[in-house]
């Protein structure tokens, strides 16, 4: 059994759940410290178990403490965390669509909380700290867990409806005013890139065009939204970049607008919160 303990601490908690010992048995605990580089032994020791509780395994760099819990016990200790993966539960249950919020509403933080490895700063637990006591095939982790899918899923359904009922009301691609400057985006059957050729006037300044874009965002099938980088060049190769050294570049321009989506992208939200169907 491998556990990893919380970085950068002196003393932590850590369980082993559904163990099952006979007297007689030999215990064996190593202990590791994980660098960023390199991990260091930090030796290994072992004792054989005589039937009581708590016991202790020690060596010269550190001590074990080790205490076996009835399954009383382990569902007492676990009825906190178990009550915590209900109240984010209940949130991501409650979560509704809402194209003028940030991810359109998405509960981002329970579903990142639920599938973390610690606490946050409200003391908000997850499944690997309830797990921690009943094992991850205990029904009532195993239920949850599910619920956590089904959650998911419904609002990925639901967003899923709403982009395509965004696509509706939009007319099909036309070019787009950013600042001073014209964006012509292709649609592509490639996810995660589109090409895009911009047009400008005298006096563009790659700069601040790049610094308006940051402002843009690209919406996958799913209703999830995503930063986009721009890879531009004009006709002798010149690259428009933030600080960029050397010839600026001469407009027209073209290349992508790229981003980390691995789905297929459907829409542009701009900086006043409407959005450009760019598919």
């Amino acid at each position: 059994i491998v556990l990893w303990g919380p970085a950068k601490h002196d003393a932590s908690f850590v369980s082993v759940p559904a163990v099952t010992l006979a007297r007689g048995d030999r215990l064996e605990m190593a202990l590791v410290d994980r660098g960023l580089w390199s991990d260091t032994p930090l030796g290994r020791t072992g004792v054989r178990w005589d039937g009581g509780s708590p016991f202790t395994l020690s060596t010269a760099k550190w001590t074990a403490r080790c205490t076996l819990l009835d399954p009383d016990e382990v569902s007492v200790r676990a009825r906190p965390w178990m009550e915590s993966l209900d109240r984010q539960l209940d949130r991501i249950d409650a979560a509704r669509v809402d194209r003028t919020q940030p991810e359109w509403g998405r509960p981002v933080r329970e579903l990142s909380q639920l599938r973390g490895r610690f606490r946050d700063a409200t003391g908000e637990g997850n499944f690997r700290y309830a797990a921690g006591y009943l094992g991850w095939e205990h029904p009532e982790i195993q239920s949850r867990l599910e619920r956590l899918r089904r959650g998911e899923a419904t609002f990925d359904e639901a967003a899923a409806a709403e982009v395509e009922a965004i696509r509706q009301e939009l007319s099909v691609p036309a070019p787009l005013v950013l600042g001073t400057n014209t964006l012509r985006l292709s649609p592509s059957s490639r996810t995660g890139a589109l090409p895009l050729r911009v047009e400008a006037g005298a006096g563009f300044d790659c700069d601040a065009f790049q610094r308006a874009l940051a402002t843009l965002s690209l919406i996958d099938e799913r209703g999830y939204s995503y930063s986009p980088t721009a890879r531009l060049r004009d006709k002798a190769g010149r690259r428009c970049e933030v600080d960029a050294s050397g010839p600026r570049p001469t407009p027209p321009l073209s290349g992508t607008l790229e981003t980390a989506s691995p789905r297929r992208l459907r829409l542009l939200r701009l900086p006043d919160g409407s959005y450009a169907r760019i598919d």
